[in-house]
């Protein structure tokens, strides 16, 4: 939940941020 923030944040490009988050995602698990 905190890097939703810090990533939101930093990065105002929603494309960017969802893959980023996309992939954050899967190598977490």
């Amino acid at each position: 939940m905190k890097v939703w923030g810090v990533v939101g944040w930093k990065n105002s490009g929603k494309t960017g941020l969802m893959e980023r988050l996309v992939i954050e995602f899967v190598a977490r698990g």
